[in-house]
Formats: C-alpha cells, structure tokens, sequence
C-alpha cells in the first residue's frame, strides 16, 4: 500500500490564553483581578488526539461549528503551526489560502466593518444599511456580528470578508 501524502498521528495542539484585556480604569478598579489575569494565562486544547491519512488522489472536506479547529488543522498541516503532540506529516508542497478577512479593522465590530469596507469601495452608507442583513445571513455570523473581529475566528473572518 502506497505512503499516504498526509497523515496525522495522536496530534493535539494547545494554546496559551491570557484572560481579558483591561482599560486603564479597569485596572485602578480591580488591580487584584488583574494581576491574577496577567499572571495565570491557560492552555486550551483546540485539537485532541486526532489520527487522519490522505491518499493521493482524495478529496477531502473539512466541516464543523464555528471554534471547532478546523483552521488550526489546517494550519498544522500547512507547517504555519507545529502540535503540541504527535505528529504531522506533509509528503508533498501545500499552499494555504487563509486570509480572505485580512482588510478588517480588528477593533470594528463586524457590522462596522461591513459599513466601512462598502464605502471604501464606493458604495453609498445607505446602500450598505440597506444590504446590512443580507450580509450578516449570508456570513453565518448571528450573535457575534456586534463583537470585535478581534474576537472572530479566522473562518467567521473569512465568511464575513466572502
């Protein structure tokens, strides 16, 4: 049997988090609380024990909610990220096509950004009120399109850049 051109052994990858970001008038506040925050950064495991081999000559689709990794595996088998443990072997070139998000202000919330984008390609900022919900449908968004892109995963980034 043919080597596999991808295959992914008992591979996990965990990142470190560090708790909220605080204004200046958050930290006089609760100095204590944020002490703690800068202190105890987390680890959080985005990926666990995954096991997976491409043929060549396969198809393969990757799906899931919005969170669920699926960016992180392929930034993985992209060799953009290295796991935490096990292993990733890549026989073969991969080119990655992440970034379809890339013009947002990542302070703006979605909706602010929507706006923004239209105008700065001519469109009027009735016209993309008007076509506002339209597009948040279109991007899957829901209940995050009020938050910061900051916060958006790179797949929720690329939906709404779509």
């Amino acid at each position: 049997m043919p080597a596999p051109i991808i295959e992914i052994e008992n591979m996990s990858k965990d990142f470190i988090v560090h708790r909220r970001s605080y204004g200046l008038k958050a930290i006089i506040l609760h100095l204590p609380q944020y002490i703690k925050d800068v202190r105890c950064p987390y680890k959080f495991r985005a990926l666990n024990g995954i096991n997976l081999k491409i043929m060549r000559g396969e198809t393969v689709g990757i799906t899931g909610h919005n969170g669920s990794g699926k960016t992180s595996l392929l930034s993985l088998i992209g060799n953009i990220l290295r796991p935490s443990c096990g292993k990733v072997s890549v026989r073969g070139k991969v080119s990655m096509m992440l970034s379809l998000g890339a013009g947002f202000c990542s302070e703006l919330s979605g909706r602010e950004n929507i706006v923004l984008n239209g105008v700065l390609q001519g469109m009027t900022r009735k016209h993309m009120y008007k076509v506002m919900d339209d597009i948040i449908d279109f991007a899957g968004i829901g209940e995050f399109i009020d938050s910061p892109v900051y916060q958006y995963s790179s797949g929720m980034q690329a939906r709404l850049g779509f």
